[in-house]
């Protein structure tokens, strides 16, 4: 969900973790992996500090010599990112049922994100001469959508070839 200040959204996060957790009884003590991007500024390691009490939260952090919270996005992996869900999707490994949607608040998060899937693609930059590779951007930005996809995605029952 798209909120203009930080407290609301780590406060959308901890609301999430605690509705599917009470959705599902089996998921109650589950541990919880929370990966933020971290290519602008100490926006992961401030969703860190707010949520670390999130009991059985593990945020990823990057194996190099900073150890930073986070994941940075470059393109490379936001390609295979990209391809590992295409495959998901074409083998129905994805699921986002209506019946078992967990939306806090009412937000209508599982239209949101179908929308937000449909404004994501790739955008390609012709070469200004023959030397040059053709160069490629993958983003959810076009058409008014966000770069982020989604956010606070319930993993139990996500298949969005059903949305």
């Amino acid at each position: 969900m798209q909120t203009k200040e930080p407290e609301k959204t780590f406060q959308l996060l901890r609301d999430h973790i605690h509705s599917v957790r009470n959705s599902y009884g089996m998921l109650q003590q589950s541990t919880v992996r929370i990966i933020v991007e971290r290519n602008l500024g100490f926006e992961a390691e401030h969703l860190f500090r707010e949520c670390k009490t999130i009991e059985n939260s593990r945020f990823v952090c990057e194996p190099n010599k900073t150890m930073r919270i986070g994941v940075l996005t470059t393109q490379e992996r936001k390609l295979g990112f990209v391809t590992y869900t295409n495959v998901l999707l074409r083998e129905n490994r994805v699921f986002a049922h209506d019946q078992d949607w967990v939306d806090v608040h009412n937000n209508d998060t599982r239209k949101i994100l179908l929308d937000q899937l449909s404004f994501f693609g790739f955008t390609f930059m012709r070469p200004d001469n023959s030397f040059q590779k053709e160069k490629f951007a993958i983003s959810g930005k076009s058409a008014g959508g966000k770069d982020d996809l989604c956010k606070f995605v319930p993993c139990t029952h996500l298949n969005l070839s059903k949305l």
